[in-house]
């Protein structure tokens, strides 16, 4: 997957950066001090485990940090959050909105992560 590509006018790829597999499509905000985060869902199908990601960088692709929240396996692996939009906070950190598989089936739950500007997560909120 491609995470950002620059075009030209014709729509043909100038440049390509942050180019990796094994993810879901995700999503990407712009952050308080200008950089980029983006989250998604990481599979590995052979382990059989998912896991929620965060990455951030600069505008020209440069990696700052990743980091990895509920990771689960096996059976569980159903149950890893599949963001589905994240918010830049003031304080620099982002807010992450997700949805989960619960233990029934054809039931969603919401949950919320909450980061500080290193992508430390400082709060949670399942509904």
């Amino acid at each position: 997957m491609i995470l950002l590509d620059s075009l030209d006018n014709q729509g043909d790829p100038i440049c390509q950066l942050h180019s990796f597999d094994r993810s879901e499509v995700g999503n990407m905000c712009l952050s308080a001090d200008q950089k980029v985060v983006y989250t998604s869902r990481e599979a590995d199908w052979v382990a059989n485990t998912n896991k929620t990601v965060m990455y951030k960088f600069n505008l020209d692709g440069t990696d700052i940090w990743k980091q990895t929240y509920y990771e689960t396996s096996g059976d569980d692996a159903d149950g890893t959050p599949y963001p589905v939009a994240i918010h830049p906070c003031l304080d620099g950190g982002v807010l992450v909105s997700a949805t989960i598989s619960a233990d029934t089936a054809n039931t969603v739950r919401i949950i919320f992560i909450k980061t500080d500007a290193n992508g430390n997560q400082q709060n949670n909120l399942n509904l």
